[in-house]
C-alpha cells in the first residue's frame, strides 16, 4: 500500500478528503497525491499525521496500528499543574520558532483536529476609555 492509500484510508475513517486535509493543515492543493512519487518533508508528514491522529511510522510503512497509541490513547502521566509533557513542549517550541504565517497554520491545525474539545475562551482585557488613559 502506498503512502497516499494509507492517508486516504484514515481520512475516510475521520470523514475527510485530501482537499480538506490540505486546506486545514496549510498544505498546497494536490500536494498529498504527489507523495507517491516524491517524498514529503517531515514537517508536512507530521502535520498530516497529527491531523489524522496516526503515527508517522504507520503512514510511511503501514506497519503497526494506524492510531499512535503511545500518543493518543495511553494514559498520560500525572504531571504537576502547569507542567507540559514532551509533546506539548515540542509543539510550543515549534510554534515559537515559526514565523507568523506558520504560527497561524499551527493554530488552524490544532483548532480543527478531529475530536478536539474546545477550550474555554480566554478572558478579554477590559478596554479603557480615552479619559482613563489621561490619568
Amino acid at each position: 500500500m502506498l503512502i497516499t492509500e494509507r492517508i486516504k484510508a484514515r481520512a475516510e475513517v475521520v470523514g475527510k478528503s485530501f482537499a480538506s486535509i490540505e486546506r486545514e493543515t496549510g498544505l498546497a492543493n494536490g500536494s498529498i497525491r504527489k507523495w507517491d512519487t516524491s517524498s514529503p518533508s517531515a514537517e508536512k508528514l507530521l502535520k498530516v499525521a497529527l491531523y489524522l491522529g496516526v503515527s508517522i511510522d504507520w503512514i510511511l510503512t503501514g506497519e503497526g496500528e494506524p492510531v499512535d497509541n503511545k500518543i493518543f490513547t495511553s494514559p498520560q502521566p500525572q504531571l504537576p499543574e502547569n507542567t507540559l509533557d514532551k509533546i506539548e513542549s515540542l509543539i510550543i517550541e515549534e510554534y515559537r520558532a515559526a514565523d507568523r504565517a506558520k504560527q497561524k497554520d499551527i493554530l488552524r491545525v490544532a483548532l480543527s483536529a478531529p475530536g478536539r474539545q474546545p477550550a474555554a475562551e480566554p478572558a478579554q482585557p477590559e478596554s479603557r476609555s480615552k479619559e482613563d488613559n489621561r490619568e
